[in-house]
């Protein structure tokens, strides 16, 4: 995820997107590179299958802030139906 100090820029539904492409890319890594591949650019030699790992947990954590965004949205259309 992005640097902490960008956690509340953009809306659930653009960190939403923005993570599953992360989790895309880590997986087109391990397609091309395998699951213990890793960059060799990289000083701390991190796998793909630990980044892979990360974005997931990433993504864990924005699906729990859309369904929150989802349950407001929903709140608000029933308000303006009544």
């Amino acid at each position: 995820m992005s640097h902490p100090k960008y956690k509340f820029i953009g809306s659930p539904l653009t960190k939403l997107m923005e993570e599953c492409a992360e989790v895309i890319h880590a997986s087109c890594k391990i397609d091309k590179f395998g699951w213990f591949g890793y960059n060799p650019e990289d000083p701390k030699k991190i796998t793909n299958m630990d980044k892979l790992h990360n974005e997931i947990g990433d993504l864990r954590e924005v699906i729990c802030g859309i369904e929150v965004e989802m349950e407001q949205q929903s709140s608000e259309q029933m308000e303006k139906n009544e």
